[in-house]
């Protein structure tokens, strides 16, 4: 199932904002599914069981990177679609790992401020350097989460270096969106529609 098989219907999402909002109801739907078994949205950085969860998260943001760049190099005439797709799954967990760290969108940056031609951020890469580069930076952050079940004692998190390696995942993310000619709005439009077949998904028991 993908975003043609949905009638999203009119999109709502104008910024960052809108997207967390989005990610949220859906978080809150699948929390109880996944056996997320602790009180409100966020998890505790410094615990074991609150960095599996994010480690978890990082990872399945990851995958989507890979599944995106397969999309981009196969032979498929809808491959660029595709991976426009994929990208819009990962932007999904990124933001659920967002909210379940506590970074708000107050802590990110607008897409329109990391937008080449409107903002900070201008220095692509290689379509495949730059996805090195996201994986790289969720990477970083995960490195962060320094505890380990055999470890005897557990490590508190470096919330500084975690917030700030956070922000450059974002940036490094959203400039992959950039790098397939993706512009805010159309980062907007993706995340929407692929919000639509999970809010499906979820209906209907797929």
């Amino acid at each position: 199932m993908n975003i043609d098989d949905v009638d999203a219907g009119e999109n709502p999402i104008k910024s960052l904002e809108d997207i967390f909002a989005h990610q949220r109801e859906l978080y809150l739907k699948y929390k109880k599914m996944e056996g997320m078994d602790w009180e409100g949205d966020t998890v505790n950085i410094h615990t074991l069981k609150g960095q599996k969860w994010l480690k978890d998260m990082l990872w399945r943001t990851t995958e989507e990177l890979a599944e995106s760049f397969e999309a981009h190099i196969s032979n498929d005439e809808n491959g660029e679609k595709h991976a426009i797709e994929e990208l819009a799954d990962a932007l999904h967990f990124f933001i659920e790992f967002c909210i379940l760290a506590g970074i708000t969108p107050e802590d990110l940056f607008s897409l329109e401020s990391l937008d080449p031609e409107l903002g900070i951020v201008g220095e692509h890469q290689s379509v495949i350097s730059q996805y090195w580069h996201a994986t790289y930076a969720l990477g970083l952050i995960g490195n962060t989460l320094k505890n380990k079940p055999w470890k005897k004692h557990q490590m508190k998190t470096d919330e500084n270096k975690f917030k700030d390696l956070t922000k450059r995942a974002f940036i490094e993310l959203i400039d992959c969106f950039f790098i397939h000619k993706v512009k805010p709005e159309g980062i907007y439009d993706f995340y929407f529609r692929k919000n639509a077949v999970n809010q499906f998904r979820q209906r209907s028991n797929y």
